[in-house]
């Protein structure tokens, strides 16, 4: 058996991962780096959703109505312009959190604005995920007292 952040695992022959978690039962992965990449973005979101989720509470009750349309129309190539920006400056240089969020932020409205909602959502989950990082790493320099 194996070990990672406290979560048990066995290699099976084929290269896939097979682990017990706690809530859902036994669960097969396609390899080890799959599986240390769950358990990484489960403990990530366990830490830091229920501050992300007081924070939704509170502006639901501060503010009922969240808005009466999406985006502006005229805005709808700002966007283009935008995610082709963001994709641009982090292909030529190290990726930053801000320009990262900035990037899945584009990628989202933009694809709102050209009717495809679906990948709309699958975007704004990607914003969710960066969020989630951003929190880490400040939680790490908390941590670290830089």
């Amino acid at each position: 058996m194996n070990n990672h952040k406290g979560y048990t695992y066995q290699k099976l022959n084929d290269g896939r991962v097979l682990a017990e978690m706690p809530t859902v039962g036994n669960m097969i992965f396609e390899n080890e780096e799959e599986f240390k990449a769950y358990i990484d973005g489960y403990l990530i979101t366990q830490k830091f959703f229920g501050k992300i989720e007081k924070e939704l509470r509170n502006a639901v009750t501060k503010h009922p109505k969240f808005c009466d349309n999406f985006t502006e129309e005229k805005s709808e190539i700002i966007w283009q312009i935008r995610e082709e920006y963001a994709k641009n400056r982090n292909a030529k240089m190290e990726p930053t959190a801000d320009s990262i969020l900035f990037e899945e932020i584009a990628e989202a409205f933009n694809a709102y604005q050209h009717g495809d909602k679906k990948q709309a959502l699958k975007e704004l989950a990607q914003v969710g995920a960066v969020v989630f990082r951003c929190m880490e790493f400040i939680q790490k320099e908390m941590e670290a007292g830089t």
